[in-house]
């Protein structure tokens, strides 16, 4: 019996865990409070030099309960290790539980603790000291004189002190400490206590024992060992007040040494509790160089960050000054508020923190009023609060926190600032008196206790007959704050309040508040802060007026924490006031009304147009508090505005203001504190707005300052360094300048002012390098400043927060890793949320933060920072325009504004306004191909929604496109007054409004230049023929380049009819969408061609050609004109297209039921040209093609070209009706094009020749590709949202046509083939000549079908990925469960699941017609009963369903055993999708790869064509990633004894139909490959034979003939040549395509890096087009390809972009080579080529990317390579390579039955637990034997090393099972 108990207690390991005993209502981060302690005794041996320590640690406690043997208490598991823990000197306790989570651990004493007696627990232990947080007990390293030093120094709030000794960790459990510390002699070490007495232990070692603490929580204990020197004791004091720095700092302790003792006496006095009286006579303050937290309030022992406490004498700003002596006001206040009396939990954070930010203002003021803190306060602390309070995750200043992260979260603006200003406002409440008198009882009933908010209000109570508690519940307990409205009536003013937010209002927010009343009048002008009335909850409040015009204004020196917004007249008379008689306000009340208006403005609540009225009489405003809130909300308005001249306007308008208020030629006569910190905010502002002088002084002082290194006042330094640098003239020089004087001043102060300089360039390369540095080696940027280098590279223009998003997307992981522990992510996060200022920016932040939600931190700001984001980008679409228009003095401007608001409001920013409505275009175009420009004229007719508009935004692209003249209406002429540059829109400004919802015409004239790089818009192209160059003009404009070529409203939503009209050289001619109509002379040699109106139809389809170009015969007796045209040398290779499209055509007008001449358009054109930088384009009625997919080689034309050239003109065609006809709404439903098209170039194709076998074809080819894609994290779902061009592009992608098919073939599978004709009839007729989204499709189908497709299809749409169906048995019953399958194994994986049609057969029935049986839900499984448990079942018949599936052990067993034995009793496309499904599976860590090879055996049974073809993609994904030259060939082998067994090299296969030419082709490359001597013999002599004769036997092998002939060539040179000279001369694109693969199968390098030269030649004669497939082929072929593609990049990375301008090669590259690099030395030459380039843009936009692939490449070949070599070695025993889900998998047993068979024993035990049932040996004996015997014989698994380890003391048992299989 006893070993049953230890064997099951090895396997059920994680189960076995003694479970805690704990108080069900105690919540899991709080000890269960049984244990009390009262005195530590910590012995701890310190030595800076090493990484561990040791210490023991006695604990006295109490027991709450005398039955408890169990004690719980708090250590990390990741610093300590606890050695033996000893209760009451006798009894030793077992750790018998630890939770991870909360880092709590369980001890088992042998008797029980006594109650309401001391209890001892001594404990033992050892610990590293951390070095990445700075938390807990860390080291640090500082260097002085050339030296490094070493200091050890503490940090443990809020729950740290764990992490250095094992405690009762939490604020409540306070004690008293002894501290006895063991370190070296030359290190002296500091804690909370002065030293006692000290002693030699050993040979240069003291032992330093301090003082009994009092009695205080562990997160106050603090000790430093360190060689820090003292600036010496105060002696006339009767506490003990030193300052400890490194040496070199210690002169630089002045204001500390000065100020320290002023403030801990005023304290004392204030409070009326002497700092000697608080149980501790130890004042010392430490600088520590290196410390996360700005300081931190140890009792005793104060720690800080140098820049808090460090001066620099003579030097020292008033800003610096200010700081140090408020941040030692803050931590001496901590003394009393946080250390003698402490907070309950961290829920009431704001109980320390509210008070010690309330005294760092108030008692400084109290000490120096020139200091004029109290008045600060209110502009750096109040209106920062209301700031944080108005946004809908803001947590109210008491509120749950249940986590270490959620304390850290407590730590916010609104615990320190909205606590401080609640504080404030409670005192103006109840009066100076009873404020001081009611803290000084808080702090007397509560001392070396804790408190809550209601212990707080209790003191207070005792002072005042106000209802404290009432009042008070709602500023406490609820988020947010009040806003007041004031409404006048008649001589009455109404007073009513609602919560105030800055987003949209919750319906649900009813919060109201007790809000105390002051108010002065015009008349009075009394600003005495007395409370007038209340407003309470649920009531208004009614003032009666002396004189109602006069002004009146509430919140007196804004002492309530509350906004007020006032009725219009009201605000008049404030404004009027303002501007008039500037001093009769209050200078705080004047500092309010800003910050309330522009608040207010920025909700929505008032029009910004008030707001700037009033911020006009800052020009009479000379005071610094109105000037800090004008500056804030002003630089929220500059850093929002999407449009750069609305920033110029503004920027304009400030600099009037300050240049009106403070002249630039006057000096500042004011020298006080105030003066100071005033002149250089406004200096600041001015150099950041433009103001010249400001910016010569700046640039002038810095260079001098570079010269003598002295400066006239230092003051000025920050804003000297950073304007001087931003407008450098050597950026260069001056960054290394600055980062250099960063390295060597003395002066922490200066490195703070240099680090936020530094952020001020707007160079993006600087920028870039200077964010390098925070994550860089042996960086000079400590870790506790990353933070401030983050803050100031993005917060200081749009260019530097679009660097410093770019940095994050790229180096997140880095960043993370560098400062784990730090919360520097989400920081960043957080920071770049509120600077992001375009759409683009907000959604790649969001991706940011949805992608690594599992990073620390970030899931606990993410909805926070997407609100922030949100209310943002809503702020600048809604008032962007009305900020413009509040600017200009044009009434008309702002109300046309303001009617687009709505629109604008839903629109991002690349999109048009939506306010005008193009119907006609008249496009009159100049073209001469000879030329490199042109001239036009567009009329557009247009109608208006509005009749006050006179601004218009239309799309013209300017880099091309010159606009010399606009007319309005034939008469008023229209200026363009603005370009937004990055959605290329340009803003007419006209002097007439327009007409509304009237025909408006808007002629435009003008100028425009061919493109020549790029292939895109209107582009030139040369081709050779007979000798001679031509050339040629042809357009492409998907998604958005018409606006390259003429202005125009270029969206796919805004369609229009075209007249086009083409004036051209007489020796070219024109073709265009539609038929010619007219042509006519119009000059010499020139004629003007003129073609019919278009039907209605988006700007991205007008097409036109201007060429030589020549026809095929039109006359085919339709009734659509059919032609098709090429260069005059390739007419006769037109065959295929000609021969089948009209027949495609057909049968595309009878499956839809609209015949091709009713779309609208009689012209159906195909035009192949020679330079097209896709496939092929769909342009309505003459669609372009690159010449390779529309023209053939007549008699020689291969069966994969004739199939390539058939399947796009389908799917080109198939546009005509899904695209043009009826055209997507916006580019993030690409898929509604082209899925659509992909499935039709299949479908339609296959209905008109079945031997084509197009359907089963798009199996392997479409949906097997788009499982691939959408498997991967970075995979987009099919809708999506897109902004700008380049996001546009990236929606043309494997996702888009091959996932956007698979769904449409999904769909027809679902609703049936009827319906889904039908239904597509309709969606076809009901929106003709317009645009669709999504849901009108699944409209049309929901008429045809009783489903809920809506329902069902919504996150096949909407949502990325697929579902992995996993099926496994249960008695006689399948259980299906779905989950979202990945390739990456993500934790943080989004949990989507989807309505899945379940089809399936079984061995019993053998039919795989798709009916759908059942349906799996999401949330659910699907038990489905079996009426043979003992047979195979496939599921997904012909997978028609868009998932993959999984089964358990014995079901592939099944599955692999019917494959073998009975092929063809399962479908061939299921055939397919089970090799392809094990190998992704397997691939994806979720089953062994044993078990997909062992399926894949069954190949040299495999005759067909579509499991080869998944078969050898599954295989080519492991090609290449094995690591080793041993394991790659034996992969080839494996491979070829599959292909030899089944096509035996003797035998030809028999070549009949169009897919056996297709598998004949595979098949021998495949052979080839892998070394077969007859396929290389062959090839040879073939490739030499056509060398001499020029004729193949068969030209369907031409490619693999060329490629293996070559690759084997005895003369690779030669040979090399031959090919290359062929490809120069022949007539067939077909032929070269051939020769562009075959010549990169060569493996002789320098034949390589000639071939990849030939691409960046001069008059190369590879096309521009054909590039990527030169690359693409050389680094696919082989690991020698790989290396050339690398060394050649190494050698031209400049050079590829710069030659292949606009054609994404480089990026394309970059992201093959990924995939493809997998030698160690590869990766690292690969990633190191990224790094020194990532200043390229095409490789910044895939450079993360790029590296995910890598990383995962590199994972599985760690994790999977050698495994599958010991497979591949020997197939009959075979190591396996064990999936980590796997290993989990199958280390849970279950119960079995007895008197059953060994497979019996094993399902029933995998229906039951048996855990509780330790007692039926048997039992379990017999399933455990049944478990391994089961594995044994399959997997072999239970019988390996893997397995057995963790069961070593079982090995008998096990290794008896094992032997017997």
């Amino acid at each position: 019996m006893g070993e049953l108990r230890t064997l099951l207690k090895t396997i059920f390991l994680s189960l076995a865990i003694a479970a805690t005993q704990s108080d069900a209502a105690t919540p899991k981060d709080r000890l269960p409070g049984e244990s009390i302690p009262s005195h530590y005794s910590l012995d701890l041996i310190l030595d800076p030099r090493s990484a561990t320590y040791d210490g023991t640690v006695e604990i006295i406690f109490d027991t709450t309960n005398a039955s408890v043997s169990t004690i719980h208490l708090h250590t990390s598991n990741e610093t300590i290790t606890i050695t033996s823990a000893l209760l009451n000197f006798n009894y030793a306790c077992n750790a018998t539980g630890y939770d991870k989570g909360y880092e709590i651990i369980t001890l088992e004493c042998p008797v029980n603790s006594s109650k309401d007696k001391d209890n001892s627990l001594v404990l033992k232990f050892q610990g590293k000291f951390t070095t990445g947080d700075m938390t807990g007990l860390y080291k640090s390293t500082y260097t002085e004189d050339g030296k490094e030093n070493v200091l050890l120094a503490t940090q443990f709030e809020s729950s740290a002190a764990r992490s250095a000794f094992p405690c009762f960790d939490e604020p409540e459990l306070k004690a008293t400490f002894d501290i006895f510390i063991t370190h070296p002699d030359d290190y002296n070490v500091l804690a909370n206590t002065p030293v006692k007495k000290q002693y030699t232990v050993a040979s240069k070692q003291l032992q330093t024992q301090f003082e009994t603490t009092p009695k205080m929580s562990t997160y106050l204990v603090a000790f430093i060992v360190s060689k820090f020197v003292s600036s010496g004791n105060d002696t006339k004091k009767s506490y003990d007040y030193q300052v400890f720095s490194r040496p070199g700092a210690k002169e630089y302790t002045g204001i500390a040494t000065t100020y320290g003792p002023k403030l801990v006496d005023l304290l004392s006095k204030w409070t009326g509790i002497d700092y000697n009286d608080l149980g501790d006579k130890q004042a010392y303050q430490v600088a520590v160089p290196d410390f996360a937290a700005g300081a931190m309030e140890n009792w005793g022992l104060i720690t800080y960050r140098e820049i808090e406490l460090l001066d620099e004498k003579n030097n020292t700003s008033n800003a610096a000054k200010q700081r140090i002596i408020s941040v030692i006001a803050h931590e001496l206040t901590h003394q009393w508020f946080g250390d003698y009396v402490t907070l309950d939990w961290w829920s009431d954070a704001w109980l320390n923190e509210g008070f010690a930010t309330y005294f760092e203002y108030y008692i400084p003021d109290q000490l120096d009023d020139k200091l004029d803190t109290m008045r600060q306060f209110v502009v750096n602390e109040l209106h920062v609060a209301l700031q944080a309070d108005a946004v809908s995750s803001a947590l109210p200043l008491t509120s749950h926190a249940d986590s270490e992260a959620e304390y850290s979260a407590k730590f916010d603006t609104l615990t320190y600032s909205k606590g401080a200003s609640v504080i404030r406002m409670l005192k103006n409440i109840i009066g100076e008196k009873a404020f001081k008198d009611g803290l000084h009882q808080y702090l007397t009933k509560n001392n070396y206790s804790n408190a809550d908010p209601s212990a707080l209000l209790s003191s207070f109570a005792a002072q005042t007959p106000v209802e404290l508690d009432k009042i008070m519940h709602n500023w406490i307990y609820e988020s947010g704050f009040p806003l007041v409205t004031i409404t006048r009536n008649d001589s009455s003013l109404i007073l009513s309040q609602e919560r105030f937010s800055l987003q949209k209002p919750n319906n649900t927010e009813t919060t109201e508040w007790y809000i105390p009343i002051s108010y002065t009048t015009e008349a009075s002008k009394n600003f005495n802060v007395n409370i007038s009335a209340w407003l309470n909850p649920n009531s208004t409040l009614e003032i009666k007026l002396d004189k109602p015009m006069s002004w009146i204004i509430f919140n007196l020196r804004q002492a309530g924490y509350y906004r007020v917004n006032y009725d219009t007249h009201s605000w008049n008379h404030i404004i009027e006031a303002l501007k008039s008689h500037t001093s009769d306000i209050d200078v705080l009340n004047r500092a309010q009304l800003v910050d309330d208006i522009f608040n207010i403005a920025k909700a929505g609540r008032i029009d910004y147009e008030t707001a700037f009225d009033l911020a006009e009489y800052l020009k009479n405003e000379t005071e610094y508090y109105p000037w800090v809130a004008a500056v804030k909300v002003l630089t929220f308005i500059g850093e929002k505005l999407d449009d750069d001249k609305a920033v110029k306007q503004l920027e304009s308008k400030i600099l009037s203001w300050i240049n009106k208020a403070f002249p630039p030629s006057n000096e500042t006569a004011d020298q006080t504190h105030i003066g100071k910190l005033k002149e250089v905010l406004i200096q600041d502002w001015a150099c950041r707005v433009g103001q010249s002088q400001c910016i010569d002084y700046a640039k002038n002082t810095f260079q001098s300052y570079k010269a003598n290194r002295t400066l006239p006042d230092y003051n000025k330094r920050g804003l000297v360094f950073c304007h001087g640098f931003r407008n450098s003239l050597n950026l260069s020089d001056d960054y290394d300048f600055l980062f250099n004087l960063f390295k060597t001043t003395p002066s922490v102060v200066e490195k703070n002012e240099i680090i936020a300089s530094l952020g001020c360039t707007e160079d993006p390369d600087i920028l870039n390098k200077y964010l390098l540095e925070t994550i860089a080696k042996n960086s000079s940027i400590r870790r506790q400043d990353a933070a401030l280098v983050f803050k100031a590279a993005y917060s200081h223009s749009a260019v530097g927060t679009n660097v410093t998003l770019s940095f994050l997307e790229n180096n997140l992981k880095a960043i993370a890793e560098v400062y784990k522990g730090m919360n520097a992510v989400p920081s960043l996060v957080l920071g770049l949320a509120d600077r992001v200022n375009s759409d683009e920016g907000a959604e790649r932040l969001t991706k940011v933060i949805k992608d690594n939600s599992n990073i620390e931190g970030v899931k606990l700001i993410s909805q926070q920072a997407i609100d922030i984001m949100t209310a943002n980008r809503n702020w600048a679409k809604t008032y962007t325009a009305l900020t413009m228009g509040a600017l200009q003095p044009l009434l008309t401007t702002i109300l046309a504004l303001a009617v687009t608001q709505s629109k604008a409001a839903i629109l991002p920013a690349d999109r048009l306004p939506g306010v005008f409505s193009p119907s006609h275009y008249s496009l009159d175009l100049i073209l001469d191909p000879r030329s490199s420009t042109y001239d036009g004229f567009v009329e557009i007719i247009y109608d208006s929604k509005d009749t006050l508009i006179s601004l218009m935004d239309l799309h013209a692209s300017l880099p091309t496109l010159k606009i010399t003249s606009a007319l309005l209406n034939f008469k008023h002429g229209c200026n363009p007054t603005y370009y937004d540059i990055d959605y290329e829109i340009v803003t007419l400004e006209c002097p007439y409004n327009t007409t509304k919802l009237e025909d408006n015409s808007l002629v435009i004239h003008f100028e425009g230049k061919f493109t020549v790089d790029d292939m895109t818009g209107l582009y030139k192209s040369t081709y050779t023929e007979e000798g001679e160059e031509n050339v040629l003009l042809a357009t492409y404009f998907a998604p958005a380049a018409a606006r390259n070529v003429f202005p125009c409203f270029d969206e796919p939503e805004l369609k229009a009819t075209f007249d086009i009209f083409i004036t051209h050289p007489e020796d070219f001619i024109a073709l265009a969408n539609t038929p010619v109509q007219k042509q006519y002379t119009v000059g010499f040699n020139q004629i003007k061609t003129q073609f019919g109106t278009t039907p209605k139809m988006s700007t991205y389809l007008v097409a036109f050609v201007v060429s030589k170009f020549v026809s095929t015969s039109s006359d085919i007796g339709k009734d659509y004109d059919y032609q098709i045209f090429t260069r005059a040398g390739a007419k006769e290779y037109t065959s295929v297209a000609a021969t089948y499209t009209p027949k495609l055509i057909d049968l595309l007008g009878n499956w839809t039921g609209i015949e091709y001449k009713d779309l609208g358009n009689k012209q159906a054109y195909q035009v192949a040209i020679p330079d097209f930088g896709v496939s092929a384009m769909e342009n309505w009625g003459l669609i372009t093609f690159r010449e390779v997919a529309l023209l053939d080689e007549k008699n020689k034309t291969p069966s994969a070209s004739k199939q390539r050239i058939i399947a796009t003109v389908a799917h080109e065609l198939a546009h005509q009706w899904f695209g043009d006809y009826v055209t997507l709404d916006w580019w993030s439903d690409a898929w509604l094009n082209e899925g659509f098209a992909t499935y039709f170039q299949n479908y339609i194709p296959d209905q008109l020749d079945d031997k084509l076998d197009m359907m089963k074809q798009f199996v392997v080819n479409e949906l097997q590709e788009a499982l691939q894609a959408d498997a991967l994290t970075s995979a987009s779902p099919l809708s999506s949202p897109v902004y700008g061009k380049t996001q546009y592009d990236s929606k043309f992608d494997t996702i888009s046509y091959s996932k956007g098919a698979g769904i449409v073939r999904m769909l027809q599978s679902i609703i049936g083939e009827k319906a889904f004709k039908d239904g597509l009839h309709q969606y076809l007729t009901k929106n003709k000549y317009n645009n669709t989204a999504p849901s009108e499709l699944l409209n049309s189908f929901a008429t045809q079908t009783p489903l809920k497709l809506d329902k069902i299809m919504y996150n096949w749409i909407y949502e990325s990925g697929f579902p992995l169906v996993t099926m496994s048995r249960n008695k006689s019953f399948l259980i299906l469960s779905q989950e979202k399958f990945t390739l990456q194994n993500l934790s943080n994986a989004v949990v989507t699941e989807w309505n899945i049609p379940i089809s399936y057969t079984t061995a019993a029935k053998k039919n795989f017609n798709v009916d759908i049986s059942a349906w799996l839900n999401p949330n659910s499984t699907l038990e489905i009963k079996l009426d043979d448990p003992a047979s195979w079942i496939v599921f997904n018949l012909r997978r028609t369903g868009y998932y993959r599936v999984n089964y358990d052990t014995r079901s592939w067993n099944h599955i692999i055993e019917a494959l073998v034995n009975h092929t063809a009793d399962i479908d061939v496309l299921n055939r397919a999708q089970l090799v392809d499904d094990i190998f992704n599976i397997a691939r994806a860590g979720r089953i062994e790869y044993k078990m997909a090879f062992d399926l894949a055996e069954y190949l040299v049974n495999e005759t067909e064509y579509y499991p080869w073809v998944a078969a050898l993609k599954a295989l080519s994904f492991i090609r290449g990633k094995l690591g080793d030259d041993e394991a790659e060939k034996l992969l080839e082998s494996r491979i070829l004894f599959w292909i030899n067994k089944a096509f035996p090299p003797g035998n030809q296969i028999v070549a009949k139909t169009h897919v056996d030419r297709l598998k004949e082709v595979l098949i021998l490359d495949s052979a080839c490959r892998s070394g077969q001597s007859e396929c290389i013999s062959y090839t040879k002599e073939t490739f030499q034979s056509y060398k001499v004769n020029s004729t193949l036997p068969d030209y369907n092998k031409r490619g693999l003939v060329f490629c293996h002939g070559f690759r084997n060539s005895l003369n690779s040179s030669e040979d090399y040549e031959f090919l290359l000279n062929l490809f120069k001369t022949s007539s067939s694109v077909v032929e070269q395509n051939d020769i562009l693969t075959s010549l990169a199968c060569t493996e002789d390098p320098y034949i390589l890096n000639r071939y990849l030269s030939e691409t960046i030649a001069e008059n190369t004669s590879i096309k521009r087009q054909d590039v990527s497939l030169v690359f693409k082929a050389v680094y696919s072929q082989s690991s020698i390809g790989v290396d050339a593609c690398l060394k050649f990049l190494q050698m031209n990375m400049i050079a590829v972009p710069q030659v292949y301008k606009g054609l994404n090669v480089l990026p394309s590259l970059i992201l093959g080579l990924a995939d493809k690099a997998n030698s160690d030395d590869q990766v690292e030459r690969f990633l190191k080529l990224l790094k020194d380039y990532s200043n390229i843009e095409s490789v910044k936009l895939v450079n993360q990317k790029a590296t995910d692939i890598t990383t995962a490449n590199r994972n599985w070949t760690k994790t999977y390579a050698v495994g599958i070599k010991e497979l591949l070695k020997d197939n009959k025993n075979a190591a396996h390579v064990i999936a980590p889900q796997a290993q989990q998998l199958l280390q849970q047993q279950e119960h079995p039955r007895l008197g059953l068979d060994w497979e019996q024993q094993l399902e029933l035990g995998e229906q039951q637990d048996f855990t509780d049932d330790f007692e039926q040996q048997e039992l379990a004996g017999a399933f455990l034997s049944a478990r391994v015997r089961l594995l044994a014989s399959s997997t072999k698994l239970a019988c390996s090393e893997d397995f057995l380890q963790p069961h070593s003391g079982n090995r008998k048992r096990f290794g008896q099972c094992c032997s017997q299989n």
